[in-house]
């Protein structure tokens, strides 16, 4: 399984994901290409740090600020999942992404808040965040169980017996997907995100693979692969 860049599994066969992303190579990077999922990935929380910041200096009552918030960061979450958004706005969150997880925007919008709308409105805000988070994150994991039940029935009908965890993360899946399908389109590369087997059997993916593990080692690291899979993996075909 791979991530992005700053963490965010992307339930994805390391082999599949490398054999679609070499299919852009040299001209698109897989970096790059885990960069703008990453965007994708964090499109619906920069809507909702914008909203609140909108709320907070038009010093709104505290209902709208709640309402305004929660529905900017769910219609955020549908552009991510639909590819649908304004011109430019994937840099946007392509640079928040870059730079949330460090409590930047924490910081910087509670310090808003509390001297626009108080201590309350503040509050109102991170919590109706907070409730929009929890409902992305429930479908996303709808998303990841229906992946899932596609992609590998056994599997699904193996855990579901035993009572093993369903709970994938297949907006992130849908995000990789989508930042694909964004450069497939321009380059002129098929836009259907599954690996074909003749690209598995080719050495491509595996010198894409170590190209990126060379100038990206901490975010290789992240991937969930063994040992023994990385010599597997990275072995001459």
């Amino acid at each position: 399984m791979i991530t992005m860049p700053r963490g965010g599994a992307i339930p994805l066969p390391l082999d599949h994901s490398f054999c679609i992303m070499s299919r852009l190579y040299p001209k698109i990077k897989p970096h790059t290409l885990l960069e703008t999922s990453a965007g994708f990935y964090k499109m619906h929380s920069a809507i909702g740090v914008i909203s609140g910041i909108v709320c907070f200096f038009l010093q709104l009552p505290i209902l709208q600020i709640a309402a305004i918030t929660f529905i900017a960061t769910v219609i955020g979450y549908c552009m991510a999942n639909y590819a649908i958004y304004p011109p430019g706005f994937l840099y946007i969150a392509r640079a928040y992404s870059n730079l949330t997880g460090y409590g930047i925007f924490l910081i910087i919008l509670s310090v808003i808040g509390m001297i626009t709308v108080g201590a309350v409105g503040t509050g109102v805000f991170w919590g109706a965040r907070l409730l929009a988070e929890l409902a992305t994150i429930a479908h996303a994991n709808l998303l990841g169980r229906k992946w899932k039940r596609i992609a590998d029935p056994e599997g699904y009908a193996f855990a579901k017996e035993v009572g093993l965890s369903l709970a994938l993360d297949g907006f992130a899946l849908r995000c990789f997907g989508n930042a694909y399908a964004t450069y497939a389109t321009k380059l002129g590369a098929p836009i259907e995100a599954v690996a074909t087997q003749s690209e598995l059997d080719s050495d491509k993916w595996r010198t894409v693979l170590r190209e990126f593990v060379e100038e990206w080692p901490l975010v290789a690291r992240r991937f969930q692969v063994t040992d023994a899979e990385w010599q597997q993996l990275l072995k001459e075909s």
